[in-house]
């Protein structure tokens, strides 16, 4: 495993001073953050972004976007230009957030929207492979008995990712 750094602790300095700090801790990748150094839909910035990360020795392990499942695309940020940006950075993994809202607020419509929204993401990348989730990975639910009746109502692919406590 290799230790990196996300460029959002360091939103307010340029992408130069953000890898001179991580080079100087001895970190090896950077997660770099939508909103602060690498812009939804910005690709020219992306791919510069990209090649002066490895003229500094690091790697890009992922692009940290704001993109919240059910809810951005009505907002007016589209998963295409996430993905474009992504692309460009060359970053083999993209952060995204499930929903605008806790899961304590969130109603049974937002939850829906959440999981329609992601079975129409996951399957798109650059190489137009699924993405797949490691095996370890699992999306903990407290246990809440309408979390309970919305695990039933989810297709196997889905369900096998969520675990009722």
């Amino acid at each position: 495993m290799r230790s990196g750094l996300v460029s959002i602790s360091f939103r307010n300095l340029p992408v130069p001073a953000v890898l001179a700090l991580a080079r100087g801790a001895g970190l090896h990748a950077m997660e770099w953050s939508s909103d602060a150094h690498c812009p939804h839909g910005d690709t020219s910035i992306a791919k510069s972004v990209a090649v002066t990360t490895k003229t500094a020795g690091l790697t890009v392990a992922a692009y940290g976007s704001y993109y919240r499942l059910g809810a951005s695309e009505e907002q007016g940020l589209t998963f295409a230009s996430v993905l474009a940006s992504a692309v460009a950075l060359g970053a083999p993994a993209i952060r995204i957030w499930a929903g605008a809202a806790g899961s304590a607020e969130t109603t049974p419509k937002q939850r829906n929207a959440v999981i329609a929204d992601a079975r129409r993401i996951l399957p798109l990348t650059a190489c137009n492979e699924l993405l797949h989730a490691h095996p370890d990975f699992q999306l903990v639910v407290s246990y809440n008995p309408g979390y309970q009746s919305m695990h039933k109502t989810l297709k196997p692919s889905t369900r096998q990712r969520f675990v009722g406590m």
